[in-house]
């Protein structure tokens, strides 16, 4: 089991990672102008969402698995999504994500930074 720390640490990369993602496709920093929120100044609900994914990322044994998660209020409304082992930019965003963290979460909770431990990072 990941300590919350761990787990915070990698649902704010995640976040960070969106941001790039955001950048690179619309050519400008998406924190300047306001459309998008640093990580601190997010509320706690969105927070919580990215903790959410990288909680299930580090329980899924597989990308299906996760990918299914991720995609199943969708798919009950009756929405149609691209299957896991789809070639889309959707998928492969989500698999970004898939092992981002999964790769994040692997980290041994001795190897973070005392500086980070503390809050001071």
């Amino acid at each position: 089991m990941k300590t919350p720390l761990a787990i915070e640490i990698a649902a704010e990369a995640l976040h960070d990672f969106e941001l790039a993602h955001h950048h690179i496709q619309e050519g400008r920093p998406p924190l300047e102008d306001g459309r998008y929120k640093s990580w601190a100044a997010m509320p706690e609900s969105a927070r919580r969402s990215n903790r959410w994914l990288a909680q299930k990322a580090l329980s899924s044994d597989t990308f299906e698995e996760f990918y299914g998660w991720t995609t199943l209020a969708e798919r009950q409304m009756g929405h149609e999504v691209p299957e896991a082992g789809s070639d889309t930019e959707r998928t492969r965003g989500a698999r970004a994500q898939y092992f981002l963290l999964q790769h994040l979460l692997r980290i041994d909770e001795a190897a973070i930074a005392p500086s980070v431990r503390e809050g001071q990072a």
